[in-house]
């Protein structure tokens, strides 16, 4: 094992999730699971939905609420917070409260990339409260309109589980590319001049591009 002086943890959450994404497509080129389109089942999904989400909080924990930010903002009103209390606020709720009281601007609640934030803790809950029950989760039907979850074509006999619809290759990549959309729109927030270093561990949040889907797909003759 090597030291280092300097430990962080969110980006390699991120490329866990990329790396879910990249085994799934090893996963397509052996013909297994169905398809639709550029969208295909994977067994690696669940893993990336729960890293995406993960690696926010990480994000936000390492950059914005440990000794350092205390350091260069020692007068901002987030620290009349307790290390408990901050540290259990929830995740919509840190996102929110964080950077406002850093920085006197936050996300807006009614636009992206907050919506899809908050889509996304939903469908990381469900997967790591799953009961073994059928009732899918409410956010479901709207994560198939846009072609993220996958949806049988042919619903006569019947619809996939609500489990293996979210495991596909588009859900993978959405959920790695919210969690690089917020980080790249939280890092807009922070005086860049006065502290450097969350764009600098913002470089691991780099967005899985749709021409690279495409690109790929044709290349391996799949499309």
């Amino acid at each position: 094992m090597i030291a280092h002086s300097t430990v962080t943890i969110s980006g390699d959450l991120i490329r866990d999730a990329k790396e879910s994404f990249k085994l799934s497509l090893d996963y397509v080129l052996k013909g297994q699971g169905v398809r639709h389109g550029t969208n295909a089942y994977t067994p690696h999904a669940f893993t990336a939905y729960v890293a995406s989400v993960a690696s926010i909080e990480a994000f936000i924990n390492e950059t914005l609420l440990g000794n350092l930010p205390r350091t260069i903002f020692p007068d901002s009103s987030l620290w009349i917070f307790g290390d408990k209390t901050l540290e259990n606020l929830n995740i919509q709720e840190k996102l929110i409260i964080v950077p406002r009281l850093l920085f006197d601007i936050t996300f807006s609640r009614d636009t992206q990339p907050y919506q899809d934030f908050s889509l996304l803790v939903k469908v990381r809950n469900a997967i790591v409260h799953f009961k073994m029950g059928f009732d899918a989760p409410k956010c479901l039907p709207h994560l198939s309109q846009r072609g993220i979850a996958l949806t049988a074509e042919n619903k006569v006999n019947a619809d996939y589980s609500w489990p293996h619809k979210l495991s596909c290759t588009e859900g993978i990549r959405w959920a790695h590319n919210t969690a690089c959309k917020v980080v790249q729109k939280l890092i807009e927030f922070v005086p860049e001049e006065k502290f450097p270093i969350p764009k600098s561990m913002a470089g691991n949040f780099i967005e899985i591009s749709d021409q690279f889907v495409q690109e790929w797909f044709k290349k391996n003759g799949l499309m």
